[in-house]
């Protein structure tokens, strides 16, 4: 897996430097980086609302339905907000 803010991995094995590596295991990794810089502020932006989402619902089940789940879910994305 590629550091943030690097390349996809190049291929191995003598193609070059720079090779673009076509293995199933790489596509995730070209796909993120074919959109350029916007498109990566939209998938990490993606990326974190679902992680709150995910948080929320599984604090609510944990609970058992105790708990509001919209309040669970204000709270998980206030954490995204600027302060």
């Amino acid at each position: 897996m590629a550091a943030s803010g690097t390349r996809p991995p190049a291929a191995t094995g003598g193609e070059g430097r720079g090779a673009v590596d076509d293995s199933p295991a790489a596509l995730p990794m070209r796909r993120s980086y074919a959109g350029g810089p916007a498109a990566g502020r939209a998938q990490a932006a993606a990326t974190a609302a679902l992680g709150c989402l995910n948080m929320a619902i599984d604090h609510w089940t944990a609970s058992d339905g105790h708990l509001d789940l919209v309040d669970l879910l204000d709270e998980a994305f206030a954490t995204l907000a600027p302060r």
